[in-house]
């Protein structure tokens, strides 16, 4: 009888003390799901973060002038959005255009701003490549338009955060008369 007394108490104990409570690293792991269903962090970028402006003045001993200015249109942005779990990442690249005036023995032959509407209009067929790609630089060929008697200028084109570049080449002559051409693609 005295162990059979001895036996039940020590179950009593056993069951009283039962409270069915979590374990700490259970709580914790359930605290840090509801915090996540509950809440979310979203991050906002815009590239580049301020305005900026690049001048570009070229003269040809042919009698071309070139001037370029490139500057990002504070308006304007191509999103591209990284979701994972509770956090939202979104970097805003500024859209860049770039003015164009060129002058053929002080004569200005052709003033435009060159962007992504200007070769939409003139290329129908790149506006769906155009609506998510961004200027990625524009340059002179110097020796063709020396010994051609025109101007040529490089145009590329990139979609932010990968590697997908298209090039379109722009050709004016003496007369103003312009013509866009689309190099070949180049994916890297």
């Amino acid at each position: 009888m005295k162990y059979s007394l001895f036996i039940l108490l020590i179950i009593l104990v056993a069951v009283s003390s039962c409270e069915g409570r979590k374990t700490v690293n259970k709580a914790l792991t359930e605290s840090v799901e509801d915090f996540k269903k509950n809440n979310s962090f979203k991050t906002v970028t815009f590239l580049p973060e301020n305005y900026r402006k690049i001048d570009i003045d070229t003269t040809f001993s042919n009698g071309f002038k070139i001037k370029v200015n490139l500057f990002t249109d504070m308006a304007s942005v191509i999103s591209k959005t990284l979701k994972n779990n509770s956090q939202t990442h979104t970097n805003n690249y500024r859209r860049i255009k770039s003015e164009i005036d060129i002058k053929f023995n002080n004569n200005t032959i052709f003033k435009e701003t060159v962007d992504n509407t200007f070769i939409e209009n003139i290329l129908k067929n790149e506006s769906e490549y155009l609506i998510m790609a961004n200027l990625d630089s524009i340059w002179i060929d110097e020796y063709l338009t020396t010994f051609e008697n025109k101007v040529i200028l490089n145009l590329d084109y990139r979609i932010p955060e990968t590697d997908n570049y298209k090039s379109f080449v722009l050709k004016v002559n003496q007369n103003g008369k312009f013509e866009l051409i689309k190099r070949g693609e180049t994916i890297l």
